[in-house]
């Protein structure tokens, strides 16, 4: 007689679970588990990450709380994907593909204004903001941003949109009961979907799950919020997949094996700086009566510096070495770094801080891991910045504060130019003559190579203008009321270029 005769929810449960240990038995993901079978899953991508999903997650952030080499990690991605935060610089185009001189003005202005207030909390700048969007999306795999554009306490005048930012464990990852509601089946890893697999809800926790200072029934609380209200930036291996998995999770164990031994070789150095000496004794030759080795009447000798012992006949003195340090040691964990660093798509010198290197092995080393370097900036941007800043034009079409330009459309007019961290210099002459050749022969634009040196264009320009101005504007004359062409819309300046509305050619 078959259990789901009479117990069909237990039925249900023995085969799920059943499912799950083999996932846990030959998964893809090395995470805490010690089998080591053969690669043959056949699950899909969100069968097989579902139950590592928690371990990876967890193992990751106790690496980064614990271990000086992934912190290391860490910090490199960041600062070559954020930096010292992205800067944004709007090159929305008409229908003609010319660039939008006035709208561009314009919309650089309001953006200049929100992100002095950009998160809910009001405690992380836009700078630190996009570090810790980057650090969670490459620590834990993925973060989500909220979009908050009603219920939230706005002040006078200020754009009306602001965002959140929210850890993945708000949102589930199990498809486990909650309340008594089981989630129906277009909920994966709570995330609701359409038949074509866009995001439709997603399900949050009211509180952090893990925060134990608030009562077990409020933390588990969900909510539902429009997908409309909501960014998923995650990083995927496998497409398609729900949820995202920590960059690095491949060089976990590598990383704890070589944290493992580097505390044996010290444990080692630490026995063989510790053990100096041993006295060693003759029974033939010691004198009658004299205690054997072993005995319960032993000497203890006080080592200090310039000491003279009398040792008795049949004694000597043997030094105990332990062959540590070990001279192989920084070697091996030069070619385990190495292996770590590539896994994780970052640069071994900068992680491992080895820059004995000649000019060209540097040079290849930066040019092969920028690439890395940018795919990733390049998700980052379009999976968080892109979002944000849509959003914040929308806002100011909203509030009145531009108008989009008859001669195109939003999705034109929201293009944009990132400025990230400018590419490193290895020989400051050679880069900046490379640079200047370029502009000469019209291969690159002045802000083409501007953005590549982490240099925002526009505010380089107002920084060139103020230098050059003889008499500085906040001590100008106050101009005479009124409204003026470019601020209230008048008639606008006749183009001598031929284009319209404002319009310059975007080539330029």
């Amino acid at each position: 007689m078959k259990l789901s005769t009479f117990f069909p929810g237990w039925a249900v449960r023995r085969e799920r679970a059943r499912r799950e240990l083999e996932v846990l038995e030959t998964r893809r993901f090395q995470t805490q588990s010690t089998f080591r079978r053969g690669a043959f899953d056949a699950s899909s991508a969100d069968s097989a990450l579902a139950p590592a999903a928690f371990d990876l997650r967890q193992q990751s952030r106790h690496l980064a709380e614990n271990h000086d080499l992934y912190v290391s990690i860490l910090n490199e991605l960041c600062d070559q994907i954020v930096g010292t935060g992205l800067h944004i610089e709007p090159m929305g185009v008409s229908n003609r593909g010319r660039a939008l001189k006035r709208w561009n003005e314009d919309m650089a202005r309001v953006w200049s204004d929100w992100i002095e207030h950009p998160e809910a909390t009001g405690e992380l700048s836009w700078t630190e903001a996009q570090r810790r969007v980057c650090w969670g999306w490459i620590q834990d795999g993925e973060r989500f941003i909220r979009h908050l554009t009603s219920g939230y306490p706005f002040a006078q005048g200020q754009l009306r949109y602001v965002f959140s930012v929210l850890e993945p464990d708000y949102c589930p990852v199990d498809e486990s009961v909650n309340a008594g509601t089981r989630f129906d089946n277009q909920v994966v890893q709570g995330i609701k979907h359409d038949e074509w697999g866009r995001p439709e809800v997603y399900f949050f926790y009211k509180e952090h799950p893990g925060d134990n200072l608030r009562p077990l029934s409020s933390r588990l609380d969900l909510i539902e919020v429009p997908a409309a209200e909501v960014t998923h930036l995650k990083f995927t291996r496998r497409w398609p997949q729900v949820r995202g998995q920590p960059l690095a999770h491949a060089c976990f164990r590598r990383l704890s094996k070589i944290d493992m031994y580097e505390d044996y070789e010290l444990d080692a150095a630490n026995v063989g700086a510790t053990l100096a000496a041993a006295i060693t004794k003759d029974i033939d030759l010691a004198p009658a009566g004299a205690d054997a080795i072993g005995g319960g009447d032993q000497r203890t000798l006080q080592l200090t510096s310039g000491s003279i012992y009398e040792l008795l006949p049949g004694e000597s003195v043997s030094t105990i070495s332990a062959d540590r340090p070990n001279p192989e040691v920084s070697n091996f964990r030069a070619v385990m770094l190495r292996a770590a660093a590539g896994g994780a798509g970052t640069k071994y010198s900068t992680v491992a801080r080895d820059f004995n290197s000649s000019y060209s092995a540097a040079r290849q080393e930066m040019v092969e891991g920028d690439a890395h370097y940018l795919a990733l900036r390049d998700g980052f941007v379009s999976g968080f910045l892109r979002p944000v800043y849509q959003r914040v034009v929308r806002a100011a079409m909203q509030a009145g504060r531009v108008e989009l330009p008859a001669t195109t459309t939003f999705e034109r007019a929201t293009r944009l130019e990132v400025a990230g961290p400018g590419v490193a210099w290895i020989d400051p002459l050679k880069e900046a003559q490379a640079d200047v050749l370029l502009i000469n022969e019209r291969l690159a634009s002045r802000k083409q190579i501007l953005r590549k040196r982490g240099t925002d264009p526009l505010q380089l320009a107002i920084q060139l203008e103020a230098e050059a101005a003889e008499d500085p504007d906040d001590d100008a004359t106050r101009p005479s009321e009124g409204p003026t062409d470019a601020d209230e819309g008048g008639d606008a300046p006749v183009d001598q270029s031929g284009s319209e509305d404002g319009e310059r050619s975007y080539l330029n």
